[in-house]
This record gives C-alpha cells, structure tokens and sequence, in this order.
C-alpha cells in the first residue's frame, strides 16, 4: 500500500489512491495502517474531504467506541495521522471531528510529557507506571504512547525491556517505522550490527518500508565503528537505500562528507561528490 501511494507521486494520482481506498476496510486484519496512511496522503495532497471521508467511513466508530467495547477505546490513529485529520477536519470547517480529535491530543501529550519526563530522570518504572495507570483508567493508548515508552527504554539504556516492549506493541499491531527505527538506533549504539539489520528485515516483512531516518543511523554506525570490515561496507548501504527508491539526501552527505579526510581514498571522494550532485533537495 505504501508502494502504491509512493507511486501516485507528486502530481497526485487521485485515481489510484482512490482505487487503494476503495479495496480497504478497518474491518479487514491489519488494514489499519493502510487507511492511516491514505488519510495523510489526501490531506496532504490537498484533498481534505478525502480525508475525513476515509476516516468516517473505515475508522470513527470504532476510535469513538465506548462503554461495553474497551478494547476499542485507544486511538486507532498515530500522531501524525490526527495531526493530519484535524487539519483537513478544520480545512472542511467540519467543528464535529476537529473537537474529538482535539480532546484526544490534550489527554495524550499530557501522559507522552509525563513518561518523557520520567525517561530523564532515568525513572523507567515511573514511565511503565504512567502507561499502565491510562491503560488500567481504559485511556487512549496511541502509537505515539506506546512509541514514547520505547523511547524511555532507550532513554535509560534498558535494550531488554526495549525489545520487550517492541514485541508486545508488535503483537497489538502498533509498531510503526517509528517503532523500528528507535529500536535500530539503539542497537547500532550498544554496536549490535546484525540485531539492527535483523530488525530491518523484520520491518519489511511488516510492511514498514526502512526510510532516511534508518539508513542514516546505518550509515553513522558503520562509519564510526572501528572495524574495518564495517565501513568497508558503507558503501554497500548507499546502494542498497538506492535499489530501494530510498535516494539519499541532504543528511547522508553531510554525513559522508564529514568522514572524508586528507587521506581519505579518492574513490570514495568521488563517490561522495557524486551523490552531492545528484541530490534533489
């Protein structure tokens, strides 16, 4: 699905999207994701009403669920994806949905400031207590909640408990390339090379593409290993981000830039430079 709005481009192929939207439903496994992700390409591409139609048809009542239905009641929506709904709610001048949303982000940025806090001080049980208590008041456990405490997990330098976690927000279906992504940086940082690319592996087959943010991180590990072998492979992570329509940006030069040296071989100063130019940013 990701593949395919990639596919409707900057002109916005409407007719394909809408062609995507029609074979989804929140009723179908997993498809969640995919209506998420059709939101923020209409509102972004300027077509609100798309927007909240997509969600209004697939996703309210099931994000409005109350009483009798508590395994219902967290958010469906990460927190891009109700940034953009609210945004092209208000565009509509539809006040009904730009008001539930707007409760919603009140609750949750007060309990993502609370465990963040607690990620600080190195208080990681503080941050699990946070989001137990919500959870056990039947709150509404966002992606960005759940990705918050991965984030204190990291935070404190807990790997276990990280990758404890992750497989628990795997199990609810609400890891997201955000999820992946901070779990990667942690390992590369504790130098676990082939945990981090087990992991991008495991996000493919999720269906969670690995983005700038993930081969980035990849390519400042290699570079700062002291291995030989590893930043003999640099290389090779610039040429697989190219097969995979992942063009490298303005981050990875700099990053590459930055590692060239007085001695640096000229093969890999050619190289860098060529990628400079071919930037599209």
């Amino acid at each position: 699905a990701t593949a395919v709005l990639s596919a409707c481009g900057p002109e916005n192929d409407m007719a394909l999207a809408d062609k995507l939207s029609g074979m989804v439903s929140a009723n179908q496994s997993g498809q969640i994701p995919v209506l998420a992700s059709l939101i923020r390409f209409f509102a972004e591409a300027g077509k609100p009403d798309k927007a909240c139609s997509v969600y209004e048809s697939n996703l309210q009542f099931l994000n409005t669920a109350r009483a009798g239905q508590i395994s219902q009641r967290r958010s469906l929506l990460d927190s891009r994806t109700e940034r953009s709904l609210a945004g092209a709610a208000r565009a509509c001048g539809r006040d009904d949905l730009t008001q539930g949303l707007s409760d919603s982000f009140a609750d949750t940025g007060k309990h993502i400031a609370m465990i963040t806090t607690c990620a600080k001080k190195g208080n990681l049980d503080g941050a699990f207590s946070v989001f137990g208590a919500l959870e056990a008041a039947h709150g509404e456990l966002t992606q960005s909640l759940y990705n918050s405490v991965l984030d204190a997990c990291v935070e404190c330098r807990s790997l276990e408990r990280a990758e404890t976690w992750m497989q628990r927000m795997k199990k609810e279906g609400v890891a997201d390339v955000v999820s992946y992504n901070t779990l990667i940086k942690s390992q590369l940082r504790a130098d676990r090379h082939d945990r981090a690319r087990n992991l991008m592996s495991e996000m493919k087959e999720a269906g969670c593409r690995p983005n700038h943010v993930t081969y980035n991180e990849l390519v400042i590990a290699l570079l700062r290993s002291e291995r030989q072998n590893h930043q003999a492979q640099v290389w090779e992570v610039i040429s697989e981000m190219q097969a995979e329509s992942v063009k490298p940006n303005c981050v990875t030069c700099s990053i590459l830039l930055k590692n060239l040296k007085a001695n640096s071989n000229q093969k890999d100063v050619l190289r860098t430079m060529d990628l400079v130019n071919a930037m599209e940013e």
